[in-house]
């Protein structure tokens, strides 16, 4: 019998067992005390992608200054977004998955339909609003405080799911990707078949005009580097600057150092306005770019950021010079960079004298020697100057002499450690001598 009398009462017997003969009471609460850890992982699966994809380059530069391991791993991850998605996505499935299996069992488990009803709908609403919602909008305003707690424990995770990850991408994502969105079926236009379209188009465009559109074109290949005012002509003053207080003559922007050793930029001032004393902003928050980005990726950079100037950064984030809009309009229209302005004085016949910061690319079109620009690519360089040193392995010193091609470079003039000044030589010219 279910009840018995005890003293006159009704006494209520002890509460069945399960099948194994076990109460099921303490693994309900089991799994009640795992939901919340479940929910706190997907919602930091969330938020990772959202602080991830929402650093923007002077985040990352930020990252890298203050703590360069959190910098590398970040930059890592970013390197390749689809396989981040995937890491993320992959995560945040498998966490949901979990959850929600537990929260069916604890249902099936409910003493009564009202309380498999509460479970139910509480843990669906619980991992849309905090594992979801509410994650993703503290991340994206918080994005670089979240990046940096999340980034090593994302690489450390993606190193165990690496294999399963290319698997993924290579077989499933990938092909439906191209699937979804297939490439055009014409691989377009090369460089050299427009070049050479242009170089056929006499009589239909003016010399000028062809000129532009060359430059037009070349622009894709051309980098930030080439057309740059390196950092050994800029001056700098000191982050607490204010109107009324002298500046470097001659230089537009000037760069206001943070740290008091040059190395970070704090803001930058627009000279013009802050000794005009304008009522406009005269300091801006700085922008950066990587001195390898092409001329097109910075033009895009300024318009998205409303800038005229940017920093250009090397790839440990050290500043290695600026760029101003003017620059690249320069390049287009004069056919010329900052330091090719600096003519090219012909000694006598056979001998030039160039500037060592010349760049590399403009070397190559004015002497006609493209193997001078191949070397400089492979060694990693972009003036004429850093050839020499990368060739004579040592800081170059007056009198040293490297060949390229038919041309033999002679440095002529140093300031310091810096070559000023090359003599530039054709090899036939000095073996007729």
């Amino acid at each position: 019998m279910p009840h018995r009398l005890v003293f006159g009462r009704r006494r209520q017997s002890p509460p069945a067992l399960g099948r194994a003969g076990y109460d099921p009471r303490p693994m309900f609460y089991v799994l009640l005390s795992v939901l919340p850890v479940l929910l706190v992982l997907s919602a930091l699966a969330s938020a990772s992608e959202t602080a991830l994809f929402s650093l923007s380059a002077t985040d990352r530069q930020e990252i890298g200054r203050c703590s360069p391991r959190i910098g590398r791993a970040v930059e890592k991850l970013l390197s390749q977004p689809r396989l981040l998605l995937i890491q993320v996505l992959v995560l945040n499935m498998t966490i949901n998955v979990l959850y929600f299996v537990i929260s069916s069992v604890m249902t099936i488990r409910a003493a009564n339909p009202a309380a498999a009803g509460a479970i139910s709908v509480g843990s669906v609403l619980a991992v849309i609003l905090f594992g979801e919602v509410y994650a993703k909008v503290l991340a994206g305003a918080h994005a670089r405080a979240a990046a940096e707690r999340l980034a090593l424990p994302l690489v450390g995770i993606r190193g165990a799911m690496l294999p399963i990850l290319l698997g993924l991408d290579r077989f499933a994502v990938g092909p439906l990707a191209r699937l979804l969105h297939p490439g055009p079926a014409c691989t377009g236009v090369e460089r050299e078949e427009l070049t050479a379209l242009l170089e056929q188009s006499s009589g239909v465009l003016s010399v000028s005009e062809r000129q532009v559109l060359r430059e037009v074109v070349e622009l894709r290949h051309r980098r930030v580097r080439d057309v740059m005012a390196p950092r050994v002509d800029l001056r700098w003053v000191e982050g607490d600057w204010t109107p009324g207080r002298p500046l470097p003559g001659g230089q537009e922007f000037v760069p206001a150092s943070g740290d008091g050793l040059h190395r970070h930029v704090a803001f930058s001032i627009d000279s013009k306005l802050a000794l005009a004393g304008s009522d406009r902003r005269w300091r801006t928050e700085p922008v950066f770019v990587p001195e390898q980005a092409r001329l097109d990726q910075l033009l895009s950079e300024l318009a998205r950021r409303d800038a005229e100037h940017a920093y250009c950064v090397d790839e440990f984030g050290e500043i290695r010079g600026l760029v101003r809009v003017e620059d690249v309009i320069d390049e287009l229209v004069s056919g010329v960079s900052h330091a090719r302005a600096e003519s090219v004085a012909m000694v006598e016949p056979g001998v030039w004298r160039v500037p060592g910061r010349m760049p590399a690319h403009d070397f190559a079109e004015v002497f006609t020697v493209p193997e001078f620009e191949q070397s400089s690519t492979e060694e990693g360089v972009s003036t004429v100057a850093g050839l020499l040193a990368a060739k004579l392995g040592k800081v170059p010193d007056e009198g040293d002499r490297v060949r390229s091609g038919r041309l033999e470079l002679i440095v002529t003039k140093m300031n310091n450690r810096a070559v000023e000044e090359v003599e530039v030589r054709t090899i036939e010219q000095e073996t007729g001598a």
